[in-house]
């Protein structure tokens, strides 16, 4: 950089730092101490869902749906696109919805199953303790 540009530089920046100063107050910039609101990042919005026993509709959009059934939405809209689920649901307005009974009897079935997988290794633990003895 050469003398003479300097010079120019500090110049317009002399008459800039003038203009500034005559025309408004310097504000503090920076980040304020308290913001006026949360960043959307930084805010998990909390949802309570109504207890599946007590539903009163007959349909649930995707994201409750997916709550009830322990899965993730993107998984519900995967079978329906598939048709590869253990529920489909329906389309209503471009929206998926998905069958409270279906969701119910979907989580009775797989506490049956859970609960005859229990008692199956019971089974083969009395079994065993028998042969064993």
């Amino acid at each position: 950089m050469s003398v003479n540009s300097t010079c120019f530089n500090d110049a317009r920046n002399a008459e800039a730092s003038h203009v500034v100063s005559t025309a408004m107050p310097v504000v503090k910039t920076g980040v304020p101490d308290t913001p006026l609101v949360a960043p959307k990042h930084a805010t998990k919005r909390k949802v309570d869902f109504v207890p599946l026993e007590d539903e009163v509709r007959l349909y649930l959009p995707t994201n409750e749906a997916a709550y009830h059934l322990g899965r993730k939405p993107q998984t519900l809209r995967v079978w329906s696109c598939n048709g590869t689920g253990m529920l489909q649901p329906i389309g209503r307005g471009g929206r998926l919805l998905w069958p409270v009974a279906g969701i119910k009897a979907l989580l009775l079935k797989d506490a049956d199953k859970a609960k005859n997988k229990a008692a199956d290794k019971e089974t083969a633990h009395m079994k065993d303790a028998k042969r064993d003895a």
